[in-house]
């Protein structure tokens, strides 16, 4: 059933409020994108013929920006006219995708821990969700588990790579052998990869759409917002073959027809700007020493913190979160040490059979990250 609650993420923003807390949980930065974009927007909202509808499956120049990445990056050959849909963020990305090509009764699965959208939007689409578990503390793939759910009955994999919430980079070997059973079973990938240009301890991210036995059956989404830190812009997209992408663009027709013509100006002059290595150098370069800081800060009082090799979250635990719960932790130490974590019960099917963890987010400026630590550290007796 589609659910009609709060997602965990507005409860715990909410408890930020309420106990003016530091809000390590939403993915959202603290800080500002780079502001050459947001002039080149700018300058668009004052000029006549930028105020109206745009086509629909994207403007054509973000489009042709997007082409442009997917190929300097990562060798992939896509039309801009016909591979390319622009989307209210990668959400309605997942969205028009999985609305797209599941069918009702269809079985879609996809890695837990995951985003808590993904079996919201699998019910929507009035298919069944099914949730592979990978295997804590280094969240690695259950190849045991994957090939059973395969001979069982695979319809459709949402793959998400670098991983939220676990920081895990899926590396070649599984992404091969999770490419030759989609061919082997014949199921299509969503691959969400919005956070393909953050990676670290010298991991690559190989988007699974580069792999022949994937290529052909592999719609990817990007965002535009997680690589410039411009998350409120809401632009991301979706790339794939024809044959995917036609049910993927009907879709987005009736959700939300196509987002503004400046914004999408704004971000085909980032990705353009992408050619020049200076950016993704710098801003990859900030994400890791925040990284440190927030990992080692929690090592330090006493969490234990798997390795992140991408995306920008880490995931913590200790004794006290594992006897009290998760849940019941996130809440305590919103309340008390002022600091909010999202706990990652929410991001299972079983959300009482899965292991307590906190996911912390180090898209803060460091001022953020050190004033939580020193709240947890001043509070410290509360989860010794």
């Amino acid at each position: 059933m589609f659910p009609t609650q709060p997602s965990i993420f507005a409860e715990m923003s909410k408890l930020a409020l309420e106990h003016d807390a530091l809000n390590l949980g939403q993915g959202f930065p603290s800080f500002e994108g780079p502001a050459a974009i947001k002039e080149a927007a700018a300058r668009l909202l004052v000029e006549d013929g930028h105020q109206q509808y745009v086509r629909m499956a994207g403007h054509l120049p973000l489009c042709e920006a997007i082409a442009s990445h997917q190929k300097n990056f990562y060798g992939l050959e896509l039309n801009a006219g016909e591979h390319i849909c622009v989307t209210a963020g990668a959400t309605e990305g997942l969205a028009a995708t999985i609305l797209g090509l599941a069918k009702p009764g269809d079985r879609i699965c996809a890695f837990e821990p995951f985003y808590e959208c993904y079996p919201a939007l699998v019910s929507r689409a009035g298919a069944h969700f099914q949730g592979l578990r990978l295997r804590a503390p280094r969240y690695e793939l259950d190849r045991e588990a994957f090939l059973n759910a395969c001979e069982a009955g695979c319809d459709g994999l949402i793959l998400n790579t670098p991983h939220n919430p676990t920081g895990k980079v899926f590396d070649e070997d599984e992404l091969n052998f999770i490419a030759e059973c989609a061919a082997k079973y014949d199921f299509w990938i969503c691959a969400d990869e919005v956070y393909e240009h953050l990676t670290f301890e010298g991991r690559q991210h190989r988007p699974i759409a580069s792999l022949a036995n994937a290529n052909d059956r592999t719609v990817s989404l990007g965002s535009f917002g997680k690589t410039f830190s411009m998350t409120g812009w809401k632009i991301g997209w979706a790339s794939g073959p024809s044959s995917l992408m036609t049910s993927v663009r009907a879709a987005h027709q009736f959700l939300t027809f196509c987002q503004p013509k400046i914004l999408q100006e704004g971000a085909a002059h980032a990705l353009n700007s992408l050619q020049s290595p200076d950016y993704l150098q710098s801003f990859v370069t900030g994400y890791n020493q925040r990284r440190k800081t927030l990992c080692d800060g929690l090592r330090e009082l006493g969490f234990d913190v798997p390795q992140v090799n991408g995306a920008y979250f880490a995931l913590a635990t200790n004794p006290w979160v594992k006897k009290i719960g998760a849940r019941r932790a996130a809440s305590i130490l919103a309340e008390k040490a002022k600091v909010v974590a999202i706990p990652c019960n929410s991001f299972y099917i079983d959300p009482l059979g899965c292991p307590q963890t906190l996911r912390f987010a180090f898209c803060k400026d460091e001022k953020t990250i050190q004033g939580a630590l020193k709240n947890l550290k001043k509070h410290q007796a509360l989860f010794v």
